[in-house]
């Protein structure tokens, strides 16, 4: 087992980095929130079903 003093500056670093890792993943977690709620009505079933069957239906008069 090894045992080695560590200086401060190495484990302010360290502290620093995992706050870092630690911000930006709450900042992409709301980020996903917001863009969540922006898409939530586009990305629900029946709107695609809508827009499905408006884009892609046969028109009146060429239905058999």
């Amino acid at each position: 087992m090894y045992c080695y003093a560590d200086n401060a500056a190495s484990q302010e670093t360290r502290k620093k980095y995992w706050e870092f890792m630690a911000l930006d993943r709450s900042r992409f977690q709301n980020r996903i929130s917001r863009v969540e709620q922006c898409l939530q009505e586009v990305l629900s079933e029946n709107h695609r079903k809508h827009i499905f069957a408006t884009r892609f239906s046969l028109p009146a008069a060429l239905e058999f």
